[in-house]
């Protein structure tokens, strides 16, 4: 006959009987479930869309007895300056370093604005030129050179709003530009097919009578602001 085991008491690995586990129950009934599987990312997910997702997270924090909304990267990034404000070593290279590397990439950031605006506004420039110089026919530059506007302390640029006179005026003498180069190029045809006659020679007179008009209208026209009074009507003798 067995003699019952001597009751070593509670103690280190020896909890109470009612405070053990017991056998086909869960120590964490609210726990994750039998069988559950593990949660997929979804495909071409990677680790650096997963933290900037995190990083712009919207949480709740309490700030001066009231709570407000910010990112997870805000409430991040005030812990560090408030424990380097505080005299925290670590904290303090951290922030500075970063503070650094932030001014070095705002300045390059301007940098790279500015050698943009500098290729637009010359690319700009260059179209009116070309038109100036009868290379370009048809439309207007969309853009005058002189309503380019840069702000040189972040190197971006703006462009002026057309008031409604100067849209009309725009698209007046664009429309009236354009009829003026095809009324040119019907008349140069016309002469071809008459040869030399005295008729082909009124119509060639006539179509660099026109032409003239035409490169006259287009320089005063470039040669200022867009934005500049509405100016109704063609010069003389066209």
């Amino acid at each position: 006959m067995h003699s019952k085991a001597p009751d070593k008491g509670t103690g280190y690995r020896n909890p109470p009987k009612e405070f053990q586990f017991r056998k086909g129950q869960s120590g964490n009934p609210n726990g994750r479930p039998r069988g559950a599987k593990n949660k997929k990312t979804p495909s071409g997910y990677s680790i650096s869309n997963l933290l900037v997702d995190e990083a712009n997270r919207e949480i709740k924090v309490l700030e001066k007895g009231q709570i407000v909304t910010i990112t997870t990267l805000q409430a991040i990034t005030r812990t560090m300056m408030a424990k380097a404000a505080k005299g925290d070593h670590r904290s303090q290279k951290l922030a500075t370093d970063l503070i650094s590397r932030a001014q070095e990439r705002v300045e390059q950031e301007k940098i790279e604005h500015m050698k943009l605006t500098i290729k637009y506004l010359s690319a700009a420039k260059r179209t009116v030129e070309q038109c100036l110089n009868g290379e370009l026919h048809g439309d207007l530059p969309p853009v005058h050179p002189s309503d380019i506007v840069i702000d040189h302390a972040t190197g971006e640029a703006s462009i002026l709003e057309l008031n409604e006179d100067a849209k009309w005026r725009r698209d007046w003498i664009t429309q009236r530009l354009g009829e003026m180069a095809n009324e040119v190029r019907t008349l140069r045809n016309e002469a071809a097919k008459r040869g030399d006659s005295k008729k082909a020679d009124r119509l060639r007179r006539k179509a660099s009578r026109i032409e003239a008009c035409r490169a006259s209208m287009l320089k005063k026209f470039l040669n200022s602001s867009y934005m500049q009074p509405p100016t109704h009507g063609e010069p003389r003798n066209c």
